[in-house]
């Protein structure tokens, strides 16, 4: 699957200059995994390549995961622009410098 389709969503934030394009910006992701074994955490950064109203986000990962593509469902409850500063990734110790946004998710299996 590849990323093509370059709509504007609203980030929720009017003020900062990275909301009139969110694009070309970068993102820090956390995933946290839980099932019946426990819970897994996967963090990752990456460049939004392009954001779908119907679709989601759609990430082009950089760092461990380069050349990846990666979609995030289309809500940004979990989207947040963070302070300025270095923050490192606990999977693989990879310091960041000012990521544009954040957003973290849980993902549970469906019961059935």
């Amino acid at each position: 699957m590849t990323c093509h389709t370059r709509e504007s969503m609203d980030f929720g934030l009017p003020d900062d200059e990275r909301a009139r394009d969110p694009l070309e910006t970068t993102m820090l992701v956390g995933m946290t995994y839980a099932d019946r074994r426990g819970e897994r955490l996967d963090q990752f950064r990456e460049e939004l390549a392009s954001v779908d109203k119907t679709r989601g986000i759609c990430l082009r990962l950089a760092g461990h995961r380069s050349g990846e593509i990666f979609w995030l469902p289309p809500d940004l409850r979990s989207v947040f622009a963070p302070p300025a500063g270095s923050y490192r990734l606990r999977s693989n110790r990879e310091i960041v410098e000012n990521p544009d946004y954040t957003a973290a998710w849980a993902v549970h299996p469906q019961s059935g």
